[in-house]
């Protein structure tokens, strides 16, 4: 692929550059800066990320599973394995992804792991999910 020029935009003159160069059929996405504008989109586009990871994290049914468990209290891995049913292993796996997501944070107690949710807005929306549930149940 060939680099584009800087172009002017022809109203203002102020420099437009695009950062990622696109070509009608490839997918790719335009990213242009016009003074300034760009940390303002840079700073949407890392929400829209952030939200996204998170919603992504939640899209699996044994990491809701666990995470609807952390809505009523801190609970240790091997809580979590019995409530779940689940493997050590597997609650173990889902329990590293949780945490590397930001969405669950460990604490260690003697020779016991306790995880309590960390993300707020984590929690409102599995309450929401929860909610949800319960009323498909019925």
């Amino acid at each position: 692929m060939t680099a584009r020029p800087r172009l002017n935009a022809p109203s203002s003159g102020l420099p437009l550059s695009n950062s990622k160069a696109a070509v009608p059929g490839e997918g790719a996405l335009v990213e242009t800066t016009l003074a300034g504008v760009t940390m303002q989109n840079s700073a949407t586009d890392r929400r829209f990320d952030r939200a996204a990871q998170t919603l992504s994290l939640l899209a699996n049914g044994k990491r809701l599973e666990i995470l609807v468990m952390l809505l009523e209290h801190d609970r240790s891995v091997s809580e979590l394995v019995s409530g779940s049913g689940s493997s050590f292993s597997a609650i173990s796996q889902q329990l590293k992804l949780l945490t590397l997501g930001g969405l669950l944070e460990k604490q260690r107690q003697g020779r016991n792991i306790y995880y309590r949710l960390r993300d707020a807005n984590a929690g409102a929306i599995l309450r929401l999910v929860n909610e949800v549930m319960a009323e498909q149940a019925q």
